[in-house]
């Protein structure tokens, strides 16, 4: 599958994705989530450019990150929890300044397992997170280059 679909913004051949925003408590999420959206557009066939290169800039702001508990045990500690983001996008054409795609708020959640040791419970955090962030990269993705 490349970079060959109807979506109005099918005919880019080069994007820059500066590092995203980060305006939520999760530290280096933007770092996750930009590296999965640059993945996710080489994948597609378009190639990564400097933001004076390319055609269009993809910027990302990370707004909220929440994560709560969803199961418990019978003494009410955490086993499972889920985490929920939400991200505003803007794609804009380098040569006139038009914002080819928008969106306000994307979300996408995923559930993660507690654990009593710390480090597997940041391990546990940070897998979801990256799950996460490449569900969210490809739906995002794929909505500008192919129009759904």
């Amino acid at each position: 599958m490349g970079a060959t679909g109807s979506g109005a913004c099918a005919e880019l051949r080069t994007v820059s994705v500066p590092l995203f925003a980060n305006e939520s408590l999760e530290p280096r999420l933007e770092d996750v989530l930009t590296q999965a959206f640059r993945d996710r557009f080489s994948a597609s066939g378009l190639k990564l450019g400097s933001a004076d290169a390319a055609e269009a800039v993809l910027r990302g702001t990370v707004r909220s990150v929440v994560v709560t508990p969803v199961a418990v045990n019978e003494d009410f500690l955490a086993m499972e929890y889920m985490a929920h983001v939400a991200v505003s996008f803007s794609l804009q054409r380098k040569s006139d300044g038009k914002v080819l795609w928008r969106a306000d708020r994307v979300e996408e959640e995923t559930r993660f397992y507690a654990s009593s040791d710390a480090l597997l419970f940041r391990d546990n955090r940070e897998e979801a997170l990256l799950r996460l962030s490449r569900k969210m990269s490809d739906r995002v993705v794929d909505q500008i280059l192919f129009g759904f």
